[in-house]
């Protein structure tokens, strides 16, 4: 099967010079198909020496018909020579929240999860969430830190949440997030720094803080006191390059390129087109006007029933996130934190909370403005 004008099985792009049909099944072998000539049978093999996985994103949705969950909207870039360690892209040509979408797994694994994806055994938003949590093969976490002039950890919470959550959670239904501590996000580590700095110096003082955490060295989001009007600032320390984007794609632009997905150049492209995500979200739902770009790989028709985020303080003092609106008040049941204690079976279940009030999205900026010019 393992040929290019075979439209069955899942695809695996090889840009790497060198590598033989073989060599690449070899990286593929896993647990559902345990040999070579197992792994054959159940993918195509498309050598594309040198070819960025943008434009194999471009060759995959112009070649091949793509139904919904087919074998068709998922497949795999290896573009490492040594992919039992660096391992290779997972892609999603159209994810659920609306972008085309890759995150990096060991190929053994990735293999095994495309064919999952293909029959609807598997779900995109988990799978995300599971590289996260597995960091295999490792890719390091990357920084956002507080530049604020005046603020303290807990407003910068969910501002450096939102940043680390990205799109995840657009077009996401399910029962509404609690957000954790700030010192266990997803991709991110929040830093707060003692007192604001120009950037330069931010730059030199983030080659400490990534040897001490095993962070990103090269790459930073900043929340600065433009946030709440122009969104993250995010840089490349070298060579230096910056660029500012909004919520709830700021995010994602890092962690795209530090996975291999996206170069500095297509990401700038990318928040060039897309940093008013949100407003376009609530515009699109308040007129009900359809919007469609066929020939933009990472976009797809927007309906009125795309939403944005939501944020609903509970009544003991927790802040949860929310892609579905609830009444005020709605009684729901989320993980224990260690601040409510033990159960009356001295265990740590579920516990019942109650949302008491909805928070805008810069709540917490709002709040330290007035408090600036109090």
């Amino acid at each position: 099967m393992s040929t290019q004008d075979d439209n069955n099985g899942t695809k695996v792009y090889c840009t790497v010079d060198g590598l033989t049909e073989d060599e690449i099944c070899k990286f593929l072998v896993n647990d559902a198909a345990g040999t070579v000539e197992e792994v054959k049978e159940q993918v195509s093999i498309i050598l594309m020496p040198g070819q960025r996985p943008l434009q194999i994103f471009k060759h995959q949705r112009d070649t091949y018909k793509v139904p919904d969950y087919s074998e068709q909207s998922y497949f795999l870039i290896v573009d490492s020579a040594n992919a039992t360690k660096n391992g290779v892209l997972l892609c999603n040509l159209e994810a659920e929240h609306g972008f085309a979408d890759a995150v990096r797994n060991l190929p053994d694994m990735a293999c095994m999860t495309a064919m999952s994806l293909s029959v609807a055994n598997s779900n995109w938003t988990e799978v995300r969430e599971g590289t996260w949590h597995e960091q295999e093969p490792p890719v390091r976490r990357l920084a956002v830190y507080d530049n604020r002039k005046k603020g303290d950890r807990d407003s910068f919470h969910p501002l450096a949440d939102a940043v680390d959550v990205g799109v995840h959670y657009v077009n996401d239904e399910g029962e509404p997030r609690s957000v954790g501590s700030i010192d266990d996000l997803f991709r991110y580590v929040a830093i707060s720094l003692d007192e604001s700095c120009d950037t330069d110096k931010l730059v030199k003082q983030h080659q400490q803080h990534a040897e001490e955490k095993n962070l990103d060295s090269n790459l930073i989001a900043i929340v600065d006191d433009k946030f709440a009007t122009e969104g993250a600032l995010l840089v490349q320390a070298e060579p230096r390059k910056e660029l500012r984007c909004k919520p709830p794609v700021a995010g994602e632009l890092l962690y795209w390129h530090e996975i291999g997905f996206m170069d500095w150049e297509e990401i700038e492209d990318f928040a060039s087109k897309h940093s008013d995500f949100e407003k376009r979200l609530v515009e699109q739902r308040t007129s009900g006007v359809q919007t469609a770009d066929p020939e933009n790989l990472d976009t797809k028709e927007a309906g009125p029933d795309e939403r944005r985020f939501k944020y609903y303080r509970t009544r003991s003092g927790m802040v949860i996130a929310s892609i579905e609106p609830h009444e005020i008040p709605t009684t729901f049941s989320r993980p224990r934190q260690e601040s409510d204690g033990l159960d009356e079976n001295g265990e740590m279940g579920a516990v019942e909370d109650t949302m008491v009030e909805e928070l805008p999205w810069d709540y917490y900026l709002k709040k330290d403005a007035a408090e600036e010019g109090g």
